[in-house]
């Protein structure tokens, strides 16, 4: 992740290196399960959808999540596996802790291209969940949890 990397100084608060790079790669996976069990469960077209979501790296600007996406995709299956077995941290602490990490890796501008690409993803995640001829229909749950991860996102890099 270093080509597109800027590093800042240090906060004596930040993540290690290995808990950020862990944190990251499963920051999209937490974008989709807010949205996905916004609806109360996680169907295995939604999982299908979302796989498919992450091998189009193309759906972001950011250099940096393109590269994240890539190991999400790369990661998809322990991911899954670790949200059955209920051993993922509480996904609000991980977008807190990445952004704030984030903060202090990236420049300004970088940080923000990431979390408005990252934000686009969860509109997807919500429009590729319809079927059939609702395809692209988000419902309110939906709606809510995509505001839910905006707050969250925004709450995150006034942290600064």
């Amino acid at each position: 992740m270093s080509d597109v990397e800027e590093v800042r100084p240090e906060d004596p608060d930040q993540l290690t290196e290995e808990q950020f790079r862990r944190l990251v790669i499963e920051l999209p996976f937490h974008f989709f399960l807010i949205v996905a069990q916004a609806d109360g469960k996680v169907d295995p077209a939604e999982f299908m959808a979302f796989s498919e979501l992450l091998e189009s790296k193309k759906i972001c600007h950011s250099p940096y999540l393109r590269k994240v996406i890539g190991e999400t995709a790369e990661n998809l299956q322990g991911l899954r596996m670790k949200h059955q077995k209920q051993q993922l941290e509480d996904a609000e602490v991980v977008i807190q802790k990445v952004f704030k990490s984030l903060n202090h890796r990236l420049e300004p501008e970088h940080v923000k291209r990431f979390a408005e690409d990252l934000l686009g993803i969860g509109t997807l995640i919500a429009e590729s969940s319809g079927g059939g001829m609702f395809k692209g229909a988000v419902s309110e749950e939906e709606l809510e949890a995509l505001k839910r991860l905006t707050q969250l996102v925004r709450q995150s890099l006034q942290e600064q």
